[in-house]
């Protein structure tokens, strides 16, 4: 399996470009992901894996091959890679369940050609910088700007830092002013310690 790892300065990331490789991350827990990114059975960190290298170690981003996330049907995946400090994945395509717990964990999933990645990872070579901006919804790099898609709503919950939780408190005076509303309407529907 060919892969490369580089530094993009601005947001610090890291490419892991993998060929032919879907990377499954079915094992991927905060405690496996770091012990095949570069730590031994025993926990000892291994000294020359690249990702315990500056500024390797402080990366960001994460270019990956087609299919990332695969295997991955628990939110396990995107804490593993949120713990170890990475806030973007780019790559051709993704496994749907990870994409979408990517969002609910805070990490920007995005979706550009195969071609595009490729042509990333050989620029990020350079370790000059690239900037990803969520909301401009561009990847610059050199003198070229791609664009990418993004779903307009999972993209304010990022920009907020919405999660699920986040969402429904943001209707919170909604769900007091049904609760009194049922209350006073229907109050055989809710239940109180009151209760005979």
């Amino acid at each position: 399996m060919d892969e490369t790892y580089v530094w993009l300065d601005r947001l610090q990331g890291i490419s892991d470009i993998r060929q032919n490789d879907s990377a499954c991350t079915r094992h991927f827990r905060e405690e496996s992901f770091r012990l095949n990114a570069g730590y031994d059975n025993q926990g000892n960190e291994i000294k020359d894996f690249v990702l315990n290298k500056e500024p390797y170690n402080k990366s960001k981003i994460l270019l990956a091959g087609k299919n990332f996330g695969c295997g991955s049907s628990r939110e396990h995946a995107p804490w593993a890679l949120s713990d170890f400090g990475i806030k973007c994945v780019i790559s051709s395509s993704f496994a749907d369940i990870f994409y979408n717990n990517c969002f609910k964990n805070g990490i920007l999933p995005i979706k550009i050609d195969e071609l595009t990645v490729l042509e990333l990872a050989e620029y990020s070579k350079r370790k000059e910088e690239i900037d990803v901006n969520l909301e401009n919804q561009e990847i610059k790099y050199g003198n070229k700007t791609i664009k990418f898609d993004i779903d307009a709503f999972k993209k304010k919950c990022l920009i907020e830092g919405l999660d699920d939780i986040g969402l429904s408190m943001e209707k919170v005076s909604h769900i007091d002013n049904f609760e009194k509303k049922i209350g006073v309407d229907k109050p055989c529907l809710l239940y109180t310690s009151d209760a005979a």
